[in-house]
């Protein structure tokens, strides 16, 4: 029985982890997860770490907040620091832009980013559990994260189904 729980509670945070790792779709609750792959912002968002995101309105942002967002193709989340405000609706009539850098070097990045990119602000950062995330993404982890146990899950249940029925009244107590 506490097999079983354990093995639903794991296939559930895996397909979880599957998900929303490196998906640049929120949560219906605005919340994003995303492993850091570079070490573009060291010593703060550490190589696999993983990140929590929180969608956030571009008029809410500061300077110095650590933001997530999509690269110009559309295709990756970048995390960089916002280190200037460009334009706002309130001084240009046009949208919010900005500015951001990487922590690691500290150079100011190329071309400025639109509000439409933002993906949202990162809240809480937790230390080398994106490693985990990132592999239950690969083919590997696929494997191990959801085949195996339900594998497993699936012997437990049918061998259950398929138990004698006296065998199941006398572990109940009836005779």
């Amino acid at each position: 029985m506490i097999l079983r729980a354990f093995l639903i509670i794991f296939l559930l945070f895996v397909a979880a982890a599957t998900f929303m790792t490196g998906n640049p779709i929120s949560t219906p609750l605005g919340f994003g997860m995303y492993a850091v792959t570079s070490g573009s912002m060291m010593p703060q968002l550490p190589i696999g770490g993983l990140l929590i995101t929180r969608r956030i309105q571009a008029r809410e942002l500061r300077v110095g907040d650590v933001i997530a967002f999509r690269e110009s193709s559309g295709s990756d989340i970048i995390t960089h620091r916002v280190i200037e405000i460009i334009s706002s609706p309130e001084k240009t009539g046009r949208s919010f832009s900005f500015m951001t850098k990487r922590d690691a070097n500290g150079l100011a990045d190329a071309d400025s980013l639109s509000e439409d990119k933002l993906v949202g602000k990162v809240s809480v950062v937790i230390p080398y559990v994106g490693f985990v995330f990132l592999f239950m993404v690969s083919p590997l982890g696929f494997v191990t994260g959801i085949l195996v146990p339900s594998g497993l899950l699936l012997f437990l249940e049918m061998k259950d189904l398929f138990r004698p029925a006296t065998l199941q009244n006398q572990e109940k107590g009836e005779t």
